[in-house]
C-alpha cells in the first residue's frame, strides 16, 4: 500500500507517493495548472525525479498564500516553487529548508515603452499577483508604490496597459511568455525597464519535514545536470 508522503503522523513513514504543492497559476514557461493539471517545467522535473527514486507523485495546486501555509503546518511534502527570501520568518521559525537551484529567474518590473524614453522615476503604482512578495531589498529605493494585487498575470498586465498602474513586477520571462502566447501581443507592449530595481536569482525545492528525501533530490540534480541542462533550454529557461 502506498504511504502518502506529506501529511501527519504517517510523514514519517516509508514514503512512497510524493506530494508536492505547487502554485495553482498560469505561469508558463515555468508551470501552469489548466483544468486543475500541473503541467510544464517544474511537472517534468518532478515525474523525472519521482521515477528515478520509485515514487509516485500527487501534485496539489494552491493559491499562493494558502501554498505558504501548507508547507508550514507540514501538509505537503515538497513545496515549488520557493525562496529563502519569500515569507522568511514563519518558514524559519517552521525549520523550512531548501533544495540546491533549481532554475535561474530574473524578476523585475515591465513598463509601457514609452517609459524607457523618460528619466527614471519612482512608480506611483505597481501591479503584481496576488501573493507574490517584493524583494525586502527591493521595495525599496521607491516611495512606497501603492501595489494593486491581482489574481492572474492578465489581470495585472491589462491594468498596466490601460495606465491604471505605472509597472508590473514579476518573472519577466513568464510575463514576456504571457503576452506573447497567450494574449498574443507584440513583444514590445510592454518591456523590462533594467533601471528599475530588479533581481536575478533561482527557484529552490523547500520542505519542513522531509530532508533526507530533500537531499536526494539534490543528488538526481547533480547526477543528472545534462539532462535538466537540455530540459531547461527546452522551455527557453535559464540555467
Amino acid at each position: 500500500m502506498l504511504t502518502a508522503l506529506g501529511f501527519g503522523s504517517i510523514a514519517q513513514a516509508q514514503p512512497r507517493a510524493l506530494i508536492v504543492g505547487v502554485e495553482d497559476l498560469d505561469y508558463p514557461p515555468h508551470y501552469t495548472t489548466l483544468s486543475g493539471t500541473y503541467r510544464g517545467f517544474g511537472r517534468e522535473l518532478f515525474d523525472a525525479f519521482a521515477a528515478a527514486e520509485g515514487l509516485t507523485v500527487e501534485y496539489r495546486p494552491m493559491p499562493v498564500v494558502r501554498l505558504h501555509q501548507a508547507l508550514i503546518e507540514g501538509r505537503i511534502a515538497f513545496k515549488y516553487p520557493d525562496h529563502p527570501s519569500w515569507q522568511p520568518e514563519p518558514k524559519r521559525a517552521a525549520g523550512v529548508v531548501y533544495s540546491q537551484p533549481v532554475v535561474g529567474y530574473l524578476d523585475g518590473i515591465m513598463v509601457k515603452p514609452e517609459r524607457l524614453k523618460q528619466p527614471a522615476e519612482p512608480l506611483n503604482a505597481l501591479a503584481m499577483v496576488r501573493g507574490f512578495s517584493l524583494p525586502a531589498d527591493t521595495l525599496w529605493q521607491f516611495r512606497g508604490p501603492a501595489l494593486m494585487e491581482q489574481t492572474s498575470l492578465g489581470a495585472a498586465i491589462r491594468e498596466t496597459l490601460l495606465g491604471q498602474a505605472d509597472g508590473l513586477f514579476g518573472n519577466v520571462e513568464v510575463l514576456k511568455h504571457q503576452m506573447r502566447y497567450v494574449m498574443m501581443l507584440p513583444d514590445d507592449t510592454l518591456v523590462f525597464d533594467p533601471r528599475l530595481p530588479h533581481q536575478r536569482g533561482s527557484y529552490y525545492v523547500s520542505t519542513r519535514d522531509h530532508k533526507a528525501l530533500l537531499q536526494r533530490l539534490d543528488l538526481w540534480m547533480h547526477r543528472e545536470a545534462e539532462m535538466l541542462t537540455a530540459l531547461k533550454l527546452r522551455y527557453g529557461l535559464s540555467d
